[in-house]
């Protein structure tokens, strides 16, 4: 959850402030950094804190240095203000799950830097956190830590009613001169146990060893604890001649993996994990597959995430992350999603626009959303706009289909097996004048190509031998130059809906597996990826293994 930071098309967008301000001591943070830095997208600067933890770096909140322009990216050292910034940002290092990032400078500093705390604070202390705001001077609160929440971040809470507005975020948590996480977002509605207002941070053991590898410090090992001396157990016996069978280790857990504790709370990690920065947000059915795949390319187009509702009334905790993030506008694609009234009006009471795009069934809804779409990547100067049309009676070609479009500017729109339903074939007719590229996904979809030619356009048909095939045919002829992969269950739909935004963020392709080993074609795709290493899976162990999340960035698991 982290908080719409960036003030877009303002040149002094800037994060979280302390409101009321208090002065901090000159003298009690010689290791704070202002931080200014150009976004690619609008040109206007985000303006944050930072904190030294080494001679050349400095460690603030990723969301602040989303899309730099390094010839814009400054930082100043010391409580100030000098309004000098006298200090270039030469490189960015982004924590891949985290609201983290390094920013190296372009020389070494003598300056003091900050240690950092190795465990969790313990909750009902106090701690010390440090912000400059937008007022170029450096403020101080004491908070009280609440503890960690479900999400792994870590929550705190003003002494003295000081609150989080929009102003400056990657300002440090201390306590004992110890670094304990860093600001990355301010809980704009209750949830959990957590109250308004309450300042969210990511805790420090969340991303030490990742700080430390990145610093070039080799992460020391915690000595094994002692065991206690015990007799050797009597061998049991065994059948003549009958050799012990081996123990076969438990393969260790993958850190490639998004995952929730269900198809919900999943596609919640990837917003969380995705670093998606936008006041959109796509919400589509995750009771059935068709409208979520065609919403993929939506999502990409508005630069959001496609979250997943399964509840009669959508999920409080998706309200709550609309309402933490500070979303403007909500799309719902399909029939049968709707706010809770309450909740629907808070929403309305924060500006929050909604909007509905459905159809009579789950073809015309497709096309409605296909048009949303390219309206959208129109206005970003996109004009080359593909229609990938993909199966919409079965999930696994449309999956793979929506994460290429979204990797290409283009939409998803789906036959019926290997009939051209009315709906697309109007659709497609009525954007005859445009001559887009058609490629139809899939043995189905090629087959209803074929049986119509909707607009009398060609299309390509991508046709694998098996859903795994057409998945790699996909990435190496519509995406060869992604340089990673997320790899999602062919077996089942839920966990991959939410990818397709997060492959056109990414540069990712995506990839189909069989949740206990990973397919031929899928493995020969992985090995042509510069940055396989960067390769993610999406969904829990039990549609994906250990073993294959291994797999996918390279490392064989025996």
């Amino acid at each position: 959850m982290t908080l719409g930071v960036i003030t877009l098309g303002m040149s002094n967008g800037t994060a979280l402030a302390l409101d009321p301000p208090s002065q901090a001591d000159r003298a009690a943070a010689p290791w704070i950094a202002q931080v200014a830095v150009m976004d690619s997208r609008d040109r206007g600067f985000a303006h944050c804190t930072g904190s030294m933890v080494a001679p050349q770096w400095v460690l603030t909140a990723r969301h602040c240095v989303e899309s730099p322009v390094l010839s814009e990216a400054y930082i100043d050292i010391g409580p100030g203000p000098s309004y000098r910034y006298p200090y270039r940002i030469t490189s960015v290092v982004k924590h891949p799950h985290f609201d983290v990032a390094l920013l190296k400078l372009n020389q070494n500093l003598n300056t003091p830097t900050l240690d950092i705390e190795d465990s969790l604070p313990v909750p009902g202390t106090t701690a010390e956190f440090f912000g400059f705001g937008g007022a170029n001077v450096l403020t101080q609160t004491t908070l009280k830590i609440l503890g960690t929440g479900s999400d792994k971040h870590l929550f705190a809470r003003s002494l003295d009613g000081t609150k989080s507005v929009v102003g400056d975020s990657g300002g440090p948590l201390i306590a004992n001169n110890k670094l304990l996480g860093i600001l990355t977002a301010a809980v704009y509605t209750p949830y959990e146990t957590f109250a308004k207002e309450d300042f969210k941070f990511v805790p420090t053991p969340r991303f030490s060893e990742w700080l430390l590898v990145n610093l070039g410090i080799t992460p020391a090992k915690k000595p094994a604890k002692p065991q206690p001396a015990s007799q050797p157990a009597a061998p049991k016996p065994s059948a003549p001649n009958q050799p012990a069978a081996p123990t076969k280790a438990a393969h260790p857990a993958a850190p490639n993996r998004i995952a929730g504790t269900n198809r919900v709370q999943t596609s919640l990690a990837v917003w969380n994990l995705g670093g998606f920065i936008t006041d959109s947000v796509v919400i589509a059915t995750g009771k059935h597959a068709p409208d979520a795949l065609a919403a993929g390319p939506l999502a990409a187009a508005l630069n959001a995430p496609l979250v997943l509702s399964v509840a009669p009334t959508i999920e409080t905790e998706i309200a709550a992350e609309i309402l933490n993030r500070g979303i403007k506008q909500v799309y719902l694609v399909g029939g049968g999603l709707n706010f809770n009234p309450n909740i629907q009006s808070t929403l309305g009471g924060r500006g929050v626009k909604i909007i509905q795009l459905a159809g009579a069934n789950r073809y015309q809804t497709a096309t409605i959303v296909a048009n949303t779409a390219i309206a959208k990547w129109n206005l970003q100067g996109r004009f080359q706009n593909p229609i990938l049309v993909a199966d919409g009676l079965n999930f696994p070609d449309a999956l793979s289909a929506g994460a290429s479009a979204a990797n290409l500017h283009g939409v998803v729109v789906l036959s019926a097996g290997t009939a051209m339903p009315k709906e697309t074939a109007d659709f497609i007719a009525a954007r005859a004048g445009a001559k887009p590229q058609i490629f139809a996904v899939g043995g189905p979809a090629y087959l209803a190509w074929n049986s119509s030619r909707p607009g009398g356009i060609p299309a390509a048909g991508i046709v694998g031998a098996n859903r795994y095939q057409t998945a790699a045919l996909l990435a190496a002829n519509l995406n060869p130059n992604t340089t990673s992969a997320l790899v999602v269950s062919g077996a089942d739909f839920p966990d991959g809906l939410a990818a397709a935004p997060l492959a056109a963020r990414r540069n990712s392709r995506l990839l189909l597996t069989t949740p206990g080993a990973l397919p031929p074609d899928s493995a020969n795709s992985l090995g042509t990826l510069t940055r396989r290493q960067a390769s993610l899976v999406i969904g829990g162990r039990t549609v994906i293994s250990d073993t294959v999340a291994w797999q996918v960035r390279g490392n064989a698991v025996s």
